[in-house]
């Protein structure tokens, strides 16, 4: 998994965008030191309950990689918020790549 920032379900606009910008270059950085023939990096779309930032996610990151995981639950939100939250982005994640 690559190195995330995970903000508080209920975190205001300016620290959620500011921890996604650190995932993001986070992603960026660990993506260039990957050896793709010894391991898996796995991306991690974060954003949690705000839908609009969690679809922008995978756009942001643009590297392909074998997988992606959803970030960003179990941080305060409701049971109910995280399984709707869920339901939104799983679709969002981007298609595996195969290496």
């Amino acid at each position: 998994m690559a190195f995330d920032e995970c903000p508080p379900s209920l975190a205001e606009r300016p620290y959620l965008e500011a921890s996604l910008a650190r995932t993001t270059r986070w992603l960026q950085r660990c993506a260039g030191a990957w050896s793709r023939g010894a391991s898996s990096l796995f991306g991690i779309v974060q954003g949690g309950l705000h839908e609009d930032s969690a679809a922008a996610t995978p756009r942001r990151s643009a590297v392909d990689l074998p997988g992606y995981a959803l970030g960003g639950y179990s941080v305060g939100e409701s049971p109910e918020a995280m399984h709707q939250s869920v339901a939104f982005s799983a679709p969002l994640l981007p298609p595996a790549s195969r290496y």
